[in-house]
């Protein structure tokens, strides 16, 4: 906070001397390495103001040309932001952290006034950002040799880049970008967003500099190429993030379905487990049978038939539930993989929806069938009871008997062949 109220404070310092000395640009010259003119006496009083506002220790000096000040770091408090030529600004501002908010250059008459952006000065903000942004994403910055190191490891090969983060003077002049510089700035609080996904922006960013450095960029420096192609970094940079994005749904989605799948098996194994327990009544109904043989009475007869009735009844309503439940799973299961499906720019994800939908569908075909063999037992079951109690109660016990014994192997029968 306080180096921001320190900017600040300079900004406003300087402000109007600036904005003073662009108005009179044309009348601007320089004498010997440190001294500025302005061919116009009559501003003497106004320029004096102004350089004194500024932190100007001297008074400026009438000349026949004009009025005259120094630029000597004597005479000021601090040396203000005005500078000959653009390498002395370059020199200057390229070892800082920004370019002045009001500055002006004296050998081609450019003053950037309220941080106006333009010709040198939108190439200085270019450098400083983009040089800020390497430091954020790099692995490693050495401070000393102003150098950052870049690993990016992928399926086939793991990379280390090593970039200077500085440009000679010529390299600076033969920068070439917009005087907008469009999306920049937004492109790198993006890459700066602090959020659970910085790093991975950051290490997508790290790949698009290295796919864009394996560019042939002949005699260009690795940052100077960077600078020069900013635009195209920040396609590279959405490509390849859209791709990890891509990549990520990919197996989100997978890891989904995968735990669908789970979940409907383990609801069709509770529900066919609870098929199984109703079929292990009809067994018991086997021994009620038997039970009927003993049985002295017409009364007992009938109280076992019924008692047989009963069990019937129950496994059949049971398992009549069990279908309604069924066919809600099997169209729980259609709803939840149909929106897997609809996703046809990945085969992979629509086939393993596919699959798993297929696969647990004909589970519950397959238990709706079991269901319906264990209906057709209980009513072979309740059959037999019927039968052998009006033979019992019709022809008596010896009769009965052997009906008994061939009933009843036969139905063991059939209760062994559907049963495996």
């Amino acid at each position: 906070m306080d180096e921001i109220l320190t900017v600040m404070r300079v900004n406003d310092k300087f402000r109007h001397l600036i904005d003073f000395l662009d108005s009179y640009s044309t009348s601007i010259t320089l004498v010997g390495e440190h001294f500025v003119c302005i061919a116009d006496q009559g501003v003497f009083d106004e320029l004096s103001s102004l350089l004194s506002d500024a932190g100007y220790v001297d008074e400026p000096r009438p000349d026949k040309e004009g009025v005259i000040f120094s630029l000597s770091f004597g005479q000021w408090d601090e040396l203000p932001p005005i500078y000959t030529d653009e390498e002395q600004f370059w020199r200057s501002v390229s070892t800082g952290q920004s370019v002045p908010q009001n500055c002006f250059i004296i050998s081609t008459l450019q003053a950037r006034v309220d941080g106006e952006a333009k010709g040198v000065f939108t190439k200085a903000e270019l450098f400083l950002k983009v040089r800020q942004l390497m430091i954020d994403i790099a692995d490693h910055y050495n401070k000393a040799e102003n150098k950052a190191l870049l690993f990016v490891g992928s399926d086939d090969r793991a990379s280390k880049v090593e970039i200077t983060l500085s440009l000679s003077f010529n390299e600076f002049s033969c920068l070439d970008c917009s005087e907008e510089m469009p999306g920049v700035f937004e492109f790198a609080a993006t890459i700066n967003l602090n959020d659970v996904h910085k790093g991975e922006r950051r290490e997508v960013l790290r790949r698009a500099i290295v796919n864009l450095l394996d560019e042939p960029h002949g005699s260009s420096s690795d940052f100077l190429w960077i600078l020069s192609n900013v635009d195209k970094l920040k396609i590279k940079y959405q490509e390849q993030y859209e791709l990890y994005f891509r990549n990520f749904s990919v197996s989100k989605l997978l890891n989904e379905i995968d735990q669908k799948t789970l979940e409907f098996t383990a609801k069709l194994s509770e529900f066919i487990s609870s098929s199984q327990n109703k079929a292990i009544a009809i067994p018991g109904v086997l021994v009620a049978i038997g039970s009927l043989v003993k049985a002295g009475s017409g009364l007992g007869v009938v109280l076992i038939v019924l008692g047989v009735l009963v069990v019937n009844r129950i496994v059949v309503v049971s398992n009549s539930m069990m279908r309604d439940t069924f066919d809600d799973i099997e169209w729980q299961v259609k709803t939840s993989f149909k929106k897997y499906e609809s996703i046809k720019d990945n085969e992979e994800v629509t086939s393993l929806a596919r699959q798993c939908s297929a696969k647990i569908t004909d589970k519950i075909v397959k238990a709706r069938s079991r269901l319906k063999q264990v209906d057709w037992l209980a009513h072979i079951t309740l059959l037999v009871t019927i039968l052998y109690a009006l033979a019992l109660l019709t022809w008596g016990g010896d009769a009965a008997s052997k009906l008994k014994d061939i009933v009843l192997g036969v139905f063991y029968a059939l209760f062994y062949f559907n049963c495996s």
